[in-house]
């Protein structure tokens, strides 16, 4: 296992800070007939994300101005290129990256342990957040795992360890008990008392 050693943080600024809403200010373009991308960053050419997020983007018009900047990035909404996902992770833009999605965000703990290690990780390389907290990306609570596997297993012996007390154990999915891996049946993808499993087949077969 790998921890990463304390780095130097560093966070990722727009270009400007606009003050509007976006309703608001579509609100007074409308009124003013004052050109929509000119007054927001008159410094970013028209095709771009008007945030500053160097993306490219449609070319708004006076019925579409909201095409000068990418989903959530219009106004104030941007966050300095972090994001969350569906499951809490943040993510942070860093384009060129091999591990980029289509939208160009990586995994921010992804980054922090490559710029300490001084390289990119393997693409099947996953890190672990030891005090199961998916926001904290400290230096000292990431511990690089060299594939998903390694990964899980560092999550099971952690559950084991705060259930039982020996991380070796491990639990039993119908009895729910903590026992020895030397105990259980085995079929490569579970682990369980063979006992507890002719006990649960049984009882389904008799329902």
């Amino acid at each position: 296992m790998l921890t990463v050693p304390v780095i130097e943080r560093r966070t990722m600024e727009p270009q400007e800070t606009c003050k509007w809403t976006a309703s608001k200010t579509f609100a007074l373009m409308q009124k003013t007939k004052i050109d929509f991308g000119n007054n927001i960053a008159s410094s970013i050419k028209l095709g771009y994300c008007q945030c500053g997020c160097g993306q490219k983007t449609k070319i708004g018009t006076d019925s579409n101005p909201s095409n000068k900047f990418l989903n959530h990035h219009h106004i104030g909404n941007w966050k300095g290129g972090k994001t969350l996902d569906t499951r809490g992770y943040e993510y942070t833009k860093q384009k060129d990256h091999p591990r980029a999605n289509k939208e160009n965000y990586v995994l921010t703990s992804i980054l922090v342990a490559e710029k300490a290690l001084g390289h990119y990780l393997p693409l099947k390389a996953v890190v672990h957040h030891v005090d199961g907290k998916k926001l904290n990306n400290a230096d000292n609570n990431l511990v690089a795992c060299q594939n998903q596997a390694f990964h899980q297993l560092l999550h099971e012996r952690q559950k084991a360890l705060e259930a039982c007390g020996d991380s070796n154990k491990r639990q039993c999915p119908y009895c729910h008990k903590y026992d020895f891996l030397k105990n259980f049946y085995n079929n490569k993808k579970n682990h369980y008392h063979r006992d507890c499993y002719n006990k649960n087949r049984n009882k389904k077969r008799s329902k």
